[in-house]
């Protein structure tokens, strides 16, 4: 075969295999990428007016079981969260309310860390129906249940707070549950900043 010839079938066949094997970087996307991306970009804006974007992101990410089709279940998930932080943080109290090291409650007028674990116990345990009453609420939710929602989620940061402050300055028995104060608050919100974002769709 003449060689010029030889040459030109070998240039052709190398410029055909090029045609035929995909460009990696110009490849379809699939329907799942598309998904994907479209769930990112949800959960993206969902936590947009959150304190805590990580957390927002991590908390809405570990949920493999609630549906994430619109911000209304991104928000759900939010707020399961912080409830159940909420009735963990409440356990631990009354557990701790039992350690002979926290003492008893003091003389009236007198304060004592027991009158302060109990003072939080109760605090806790209104925020606790403040989140269950605000899930509940969500989980139906009509516009008109808005500002309903976003009242008890507030009153739920009030009363964590105010167990928050009342354990400042009381030594190192109270170390752990101002750490997991502080872990409920961010929960809570970041589940209002989520609820900020469906608030403004209005």
């Amino acid at each position: 075969m003449n060689p010029t010839m030889s040459s030109f079938i070998f240039l052709l066949s190398l410029t055909l295999s090029f045609s035929i094997c995909p460009d990696p970087t110009t490849a379809a996307v699939t329907p799942a990428q598309e998904i994907s991306a479209s769930l990112n970009e949800l959960i993206a804006q969902a936590c947009s007016s959150t304190p805590n974007k990580d957390l927002c992101h991590q908390t809405i990410n570990a949920d493999n079981k609630t549906p994430k089709n619109d911000i209304n279940d991104l928000a759900f998930i939010t707020f399961e969260a912080a409830s159940i932080k909420t009735v963990a943080n409440i356990e631990y109290i009354t557990r701790s309310s039992e350690d002979p090291e926290i003492g008893q409650a003091g003389d009236a007028g007198k304060s004592s860390l027991k009158q302060v674990f109990d003072d939080c116990e109760q605090q806790y345990e209104g925020a606790m129906d403040d989140v269950d009453n605000s899930v509940n609420y969500l989980a139906s939710r009509t516009k008109d249940d808005d500002k309903q929602i976003h009242g008890l989620l507030k009153d739920a940061v009030s009363s964590i707070e105010a167990c928050q402050k009342n354990l400042e300055g009381k030594g190192p028995k109270t170390e752990q549950l101002i750490k997991l104060n502080q872990e409920a608050l961010d929960l809570l919100n970041n589940a209002l900043g989520v609820f900020h974002v469906i608030y403004k769709q209005k």
